[in-house]
């Protein structure tokens, strides 16, 4: 296995340079270099794009106003403040103790609703290691065949798998069991 940016981790007494990044070369500079400058501690951003919304997270609120001043003079946007929800997952915060949490009970409540089974009783693990499935328990009549095809199985599977995904590593564990048997 190869480390790519190893350097970013060690300690250098040489200068590292690279080539402007597409997209970013500045007119009339086309033939400059960067040149790294590491600094440890330092501050951070992270952007996450999906279709036309980002969100921004940093370490550093000038950082962070710095990158949305950059972002609006190249593109029309508008900032939206403080993000409460992205892609159905709620974003908590507890600036307090430095916490961060992501939660997903709104999207799967949807979910249950979505497909009749908010009413039915939760249990911390519905399909555990060793449940076995066998024939019998898949319909035996054309009453029951009929049944099976009103229920979107392929939306279920989908809707539960974008949540195992996302913030609900739990339901990788039981999705593993069950693919497993």
């Amino acid at each position: 296995m190869d480390v790519k940016t190893a350097f970013l981790n060690g300690d250098l007494d040489e200068d590292v340079y690279m080539e402007q990044p597409t997209g970013f070369v500045e007119v009339g500079k086309e033939d400059l270099v960067c040149k790294l400058n590491k600094v440890s501690g330092s501050s951070y951003i992270f952007l996450v794009l999906y279709v036309d919304d980002i969100l921004l997270a940093s370490n550093d609120p000038d950082l962070l106003i710095e990158t949305k001043h950059m972002l609006s003079t190249h593109f029309d946007m508008k900032d939206l403040g403080e993000a409460s929800y992205v892609l159905g997952i709620k974003i908590l915060r507890d600036r307090a103790n430095g916490v961060l949490k992501l939660s997903q009970r709104a999207y799967i409540e949807k979910i249950l609703k979505r497909f009749n089974m908010h009413n039915r009783k939760s249990t911390k693990a519905p399909i555990v290691k060793g449940d076995k499935f066998s024939k019998a328990q898949c319909p035996q009549n054309d009453d029951e065949r009929e049944e099976m095809r009103t229920i979107p199985y392929s939306s279920v599977v989908g809707s539960l798998m974008y949540a195992q995904v996302c913030t609900r590593p739990i339901l990788l564990s039981l999705w593993a069991c069950w693919e497993g048997t």
